[in-house]
C-alpha cells in the first residue's frame, strides 16, 4: 500500500508539475500576444507634431482648390449634374444691417466622390469673429480634402482640428503684425464654431466643435401629413459644447486665438447611409441660427406636464424641403441652391431669423432616386 501510495503521489507531482508549465508557456504567449497588439496599435497611431512650415507631410500638406465664401456669398460646387452623385448647396444669410459673423466652404472631389461642406459662426461677443469664422471654415475643408484624397477612410479630425488652430493662430499674427494691441488680452478673440459634413459613397461624417445642427432625415419625411409639423424621422445628431450659465447657453469648445488644445477637440458623428431599396437620405448641417439642441429647453406648464418647444424655422426648412423635391424640376446642385437661398430669404423677410444663419444640405443619390420615381 506505501508503494502504491507513494507512486500515486508521484504523478500527482508530476501532473501538477505538467500544469504549472502549461499555464507558464499560456501566461508567456498571451504577454506576447499582448505586446504584438500594443507595438501595431503604436504603429498604427499618426502623432500629432507641433506646426512645421517646412514639414509636407501627414495633414501638414496644402494643396486644393476650394469653392469658399468667407463672407457669405453662395456659390455652386461643380458635382451637380454627374450621375449616382450627392446633391449638396449651401447659402447663409443674416437678420442684421451690419457684418455677417457666419462664413461657409465647400468643396467637390471626384476621385472620392466625396462632397464637404463647413459652416462656422462667429461668436458674437468675441473680437472680430468674421475673420476667425472665415479662416476656420475654409482653412478645414482644404484639409479634410486633403486627407480623403490621401484615404477616406483614415481621417484624423484630432490632427486636422489641431492643425487648423495653429494656421489661424499664425494667420491672425500675420494679418494683425502692426497692430496686435488692438487685439483684447482677455477673452476669447476672434472664437468661432465649425461644423463640417462630408458625405462619401457608403457613410456621412460630421465633425463639430462648438453647437448648431446636423440632421439625419430619411426621404420618407414628405409622407407625413401637414398636421404633424416636424418628422419624426429627423434627428439632430450633434451634442452642443454648451452648459448653462445664468439661463443662457455658453460655450466651452470654440475655437479663438491661441485657443488651447481641449477647446477644439471635434466631436465627431459618422451615419452608414443605405445603399438600396427606398430608404435614402438627407443630411443638413447648420449654425444655430436655424437649430440648436441647447435652443430647445424643455419646460412645465401648469399642471406639470413637460413641454419641449420646437424651432420654427426648422418646422419651416422640412416644409421648404419637402415642397422642393417633390416639385417637377430635377434635383441637382444648382436648383437646391436656389431652394436653400430662397428659404433663407423668407425665413429673414418673414422676421423668423434671430441671428446669423447658414445652412448646408445634401441629398444623397437613393433619395434623388426615390423622389423621382414618386413624380
Amino acid at each position: 500500500m506505501d508503494r502504491i501510495s507513494n507512486h500515486l503521489d508521484d504523478n500527482f507531482t508530476l501532473i501538477f508539475a505538467l500544469l504549472l508549465i502549461i499555464l507558464l508557456i499560456a501566461a508567456i504567449a498571451l504577454l506576447i500576444l499582448a505586446g504584438y497588439i500594443m507595438y501595431k496599435k503604436y504603429m498604427n497611431t499618426k502623432p500629432i507634431t507641433p506646426f512645421d512650415p517646412e514639414d509636407t507631410s501627414d495633414c501638414q500638406t496644402l494643396d486644393s482648390q476650394t469653392l469658399s465664401s468667407p463672407l457669405g456669398t453662395s456659390v455652386i460646387a461643380n458635382a451637380s449634374d454627374v450621375s449616382g452623385t450627392t446633391a449638396f448647396a449651401v447659402a447663409t444669410e443674416t437678420n442684421k444691417k451690419g457684418t455677417n459673423q457666419d462664413s461657409f466652404c465647400q468643396k467637390y472631389l471626384p476621385s472620392a466622390s466625396a462632397s464637404i461642406i463647413a459652416v462656422a459662426d462667429g461668436v458674437g461677443s468675441s473680437f472680430r469673429s468674421e475673420i476667425g469664422s472665415a479662416f476656420v471654415a475654409n482653412r478645414a475643408v482644404e484639409l479634410i480634402a486633403e486627407a480623403i484624397e490621401k484615404d477616406p477612410k483614415q481621417i484624423d479630425f484630432d490632427c486636422i482640428f489641431n492643425r487648423v488652430q495653429q494656421d489661424f493662430d499664425l494667420e491672425i499674427e500675420k494679418q494683425f503684425a502692426d497692430q496686435m494691441d488692438v487685439i483684447p488680452t482677455t477673452g476669447m478673440a476672434f472664437a468661432t464654431t465649425l461644423v463640417v459634413g462630408i458625405d462619401l459613397p457608403d457613410r456621412f461624417i460630421a465633425a463639430y466643435v462648438g453647437n448648431g445642427s446636423i440632421i439625419h432625415l430619411s426621404n420618407r419625411f414628405i409622407t407625413f401629413p401637414k398636421y404633424i409639423c416636424v418628422p419624426w424621422n429627423a434627428v439632430n445628431l450633434l451634442n452642443p459644447h454648451t452648459v448653462d450659465q445664468g439661463g443662457k447657453e455658453s460655450l466651452y469648445r470654440v475655437f479663438f486665438y491661441k485657443g488651447i488644445e481641449r477647446a477644439h477637440q471635434p466631436s465627431v458623428v459618422e451615419v452608414r447611409k443605405q445603399k438600396q431599396g427606398n430608404d435614402g437620405e438627407i443630411f443638413i448641417i447648420t449654425t444655430d441660427g436655424v437649430n440648436s439642441n441647447d435652443h430647445d429647453i424643455a419646460g412645465k406648464d401648469e399642471e406639470g406636464s413637460i413641454w419641449s418647444p420646437v424651432s420654427q424655422q426648422l418646422a419651416d426648412l422640412y416644409d421648404h424641403l419637402k415642397a422642393y423635391v417633390t416639385s417637377p424640376e430635377e434635383i441637382n446642385n444648382e436648383t437646391l441652391l436656389t431652394s436653400v437661398e430662397t428659404y433663407l430669404k423668407a425665413m429673414k423677410e418673414g422676421k423668423k431669423l434671430d441671428d446669423d444663419t447658414t445652412l448646408g444640405v445634401f441629398i444623397t443619390p437613393l433619395a434623388i432616386k426615390y423622389f423621382k420615381d414618386i413624380k
